[in-house]
């Protein structure tokens, strides 16, 4: 009898550390999802809006105000719905439906004119569509802790969580309204419930995997991976000895033989599909038309893009012949299509159209923190040293996700930033969390995963709020990052706030004795932020802004703040390296602009100019050309010294003399080379003066 009682207590005891264990776990979840969302949001309150948040914030309102599907339909209608959900409740002031810029569908213009031109509040808008992305961000990180939980229990799932919590690049992305953090959500999510239902099928996993494959769909258009991905969870399931359990309809059948797996496999996921579909029709409102009027457009002809769309043209025309898809979706897609063959990338002063095989595997590893890549590695060794097929069997589709993606990333033409690697973050933190394996082998263990999220956690708050700028010490830290990669690997228009802040501090922000000169690579409002500078040629909205002032016929000494992606020619026409036909074209060009200028104050000899020129219309275009080619020759120069400022890492800022600025423009070339050395090829448009 009191072996009984003591055995009776024994499990009690057991019963109440297990549950205090399970507090004690959820109460470090909600510690840590909570640093994370504090991390993310505050660091994005203190920056501009990135180049793409503007357009998804507006169209995503205009999808819940008209049920319309005209603007930015290739960036996922889902993640666009859900940032602008407040604005139903703030209910800004957008353009009418008869006013051009909605008829043109004139997405960027329109969107600055909603945040910029009105009496709107932006900084209150992005407050809470950078919200609700937080909260995304949120649902991403318990998917990690849960699935690494499964498989490494507690503990591992814990060491994941931290890992995603205080990374830089889901604190960098955690936030902005893009659809980036939603399609790393869903392509987590739909793989698993993918895999849970080829094991065990029942109502409410072909429900949940419908709803997520159909989520990942309306994210964005790389979702077409998780057909590869689907393809493999299916042959590894028909193939495994592990028998298949149903039980939706009547009680749980086991079916242990493999032809009869594989169609009932593909019988379920034909359903799965069908759910999937279903969500994709309910997000543009069970409508094959993408406007809600008799007649609408989008920003580019359909035709057109279809005709640039490659090997997909046909199928997509068959799908639009039949209606298989809502307009919108098939445009979007046919979009992100042509628009990927070739686009502008910048790597280490390598240029090219077409990208490189190994500019995600650079970008990853520059901007990757070395205590994840530890962990990472400890993770492996650990699954090596304990190998099992049993255990191993479930890292499959954690394997697949990570595979897939990285082969479409490796052959990707689409070299524009690091963001595009995120999908693969959620895996690498996962596996990483086998590293807790090694907790109970040596003291020294638990002391090095201590210290390696401890020191995680450092560089994360010694980053913040800089957190898009992220690159570790082995590539030489943040300050050195425009020389290895710029776009949206470092330069997304951010750092509005933070060049206000550097000018405000010099008495510089407003005022108009000393110049100040911006070339700015994004689609914020300068004098949003109380700032009145010279617009350089730029890329994005910034000749939009009231406020600001246009470049000068002559340039003179003052502050240059110029975006990274800028400096480095992306974007700008004289793209690559300073060669000798751009170097020609600067000295033509020079030469009738000077011609013009001293012409300015005589009628009749302005028009013996233009006369000569072909007209005023083509000598326009001429100063015009001088104006971009002076640029680039400035960008040569300052290229090739040390900035004497920086607005966050994104925006440099030179001090520039009346010497330094005639030495740059007149004097012989800081570098010439024999050819911009620019690979792939673009649109003729963009190639103006690569070659004469």
């Amino acid at each position: 009898m009191t072996k009984t009682i003591s055995a009776v207590l024994d499990l009690e005891r057991w019963k109440s550390r297990a549950a205090s264990r399970a507090w004690l776990t959820a109460y470090a979840v909600c510690a840590l999802l909570l640093v994370h969302g504090v991390l993310a949001f505050t660091g994005a309150l203190e920056k501009s809006p990135t180049f793409d948040e503007s357009i998804h914030l507006v169209s995503g309102y205009t999808y819940w105000l008209h049920n319309d599907y005209r603007l930015q339909p290739e960036n996922g209608n889902l993640p666009q719905r859900i940032a602008a959900l407040p604005l139903l409740v703030l209910d800004p002031e957008v353009v009418g439906t008869d006013d051009p810029l909605w008829k043109q569908a004139r997405q960027w213009d329109l969107a600055f004119h909603t945040l910029y031109l009105t009496e709107n509040q932006p900084d209150r808008l992005f407050f809470w569509g950078r919200l609700m992305i937080v909260f995304v961000s949120m649902g991403l990180g318990l998917l990690v802790f849960f699935w690494s939980r499964s498989l490494f229990g507690a503990g591992g799932g814990l060491v994941s969580l931290a890992l995603f919590a205080f990374s830089p690049t889901m604190l960098a992305h955690g936030s902005l309204v893009t659809s980036d953090m939603t399609a790393a959500f869903f392509f987590l999510a739909a793989t698993g419930f993918l895999w849970r239902l080829f094991h065990k099928t029942d109502a409410p996993g072909l429900v949940l995997a419908g709803l997520a494959v159909g989520g990942l769909l309306l994210s964005k258009m790389s979702a077409v991976l998780i057909a590869p991905m689907a393809v493999l969870v299916y042959l590894f399931c028909v193939f495994s000895k592990n028998p298949l359990e149903i039980g939706i309809i009547r009680k749980k059948t086991i079916i242990a033989s493999r032809f009869r797996k594989a169609w009932v496999l593909a019988l379920v996921a034909l359903v799965a599909a069908a759910v999937s579909l279903a969500v994709v029709w309910g997000a543009y409102g069970f409508r094959y038309q993408a406007f809600s009027g008799p007649a609408g457009r989008f920003q580019t002809s359909f035709e057109k893009e279809l005709e640039k769309a490659g090997a997909l043209s046909q199928p997509i025309q068959f799908m639009r012949d039949n209606r298989l898809l809502p307009e919108a979706y098939l445009y979007g897609f046919t979009f992100v299509l042509s628009h990927s063959q070739a686009r502008r990338a910048f790597l280490m002063g390598q240029y090219s159209y077409t990208g490189w095989w190994y500019f995600f595997p650079f970008a990853f590893a520059v901007k990757t923190p070395l205590a994840v890549l530890a962990f990472f590695l400890a993770g492996l060794i650990a699954l090596a040293v304990r190998r099992r097929p049993e255990t191993l069997r479930r890292f499959v589709p954690l394997v697949i996700l990570f595979g897939v993606y990285w082969a479409f990333a490796l052959a990707s033409n689409l070299n524009i930033g690091h963001r595009h690697l995120l999908p693969v973050y959620p895996v690498l933190f996962i596996l990483a969390g086998a590293a807790v394996l090694f907790w109970r082998l040596h003291r020294l263990a638990r002391f090095a995963i201590g210290a390696g999220l401890g020191l995680l956690l450092f560089q994360s708050l010694m980053v913040w709020p800089d957190y898009l700028a992220f690159f570790n010490p082995v590539s030489g830290g943040p300050r050195n990052a425009y020389r290895l990669l710029v776009d949206s690997s470092l330069d997304w228009g951010q750092d509005l706030t933070s060049l206000s802040t550097w000018l405000e501090k010099r008495n510089l922000r407003d005022q108009d004795t000393i110049p100040v000169y911006l070339a700015y690579f994004g689609t914020a409002s300068p004098g949003h932020y109380g700032m009145r500078p010279y617009i350089l040629p730029h890329y994005g909205t910034a000749h939009m802004d009231p406020k600001a002032r246009p470049e000068p016929l002559k340039l003179t000494g003052g502050f240059y703040c110029i975006s990274a992606s800028l400096l480095q020619q992306v974007g700008t026409a004289t793209f690559g390296h300073w060669s000798k036909s751009y170097e020609e074209a600067y000295q033509t060009n020079r030469r009738f602009f000077l011609n013009w200028v001293q012409n300015l104050k005589d009628p009749e000899a302005l028009e013996r100019f233009y006369a000569g020129m072909g007209g005023k219309d083509k000598a326009l275009d001429v100063i015009r050309s001088y104006q971009d080619l002076r640029f680039g020759r400035l960008c040569l120069h300052l290229r090739n010294r040390e900035p004497d400022g920086r607005a966050g890492y994104s925006i440099l800022i030179y001090e520039v003399s009346f010497k330094e600025l005639e030495d740059a423009l007149n004097g012989p070339p800081a570098v010439l080379y024999d050819d911009p050395a620019v690979t792939g090829s673009g649109k003729a448009e963009q190639q103006k003066w690569i070659y004469l």
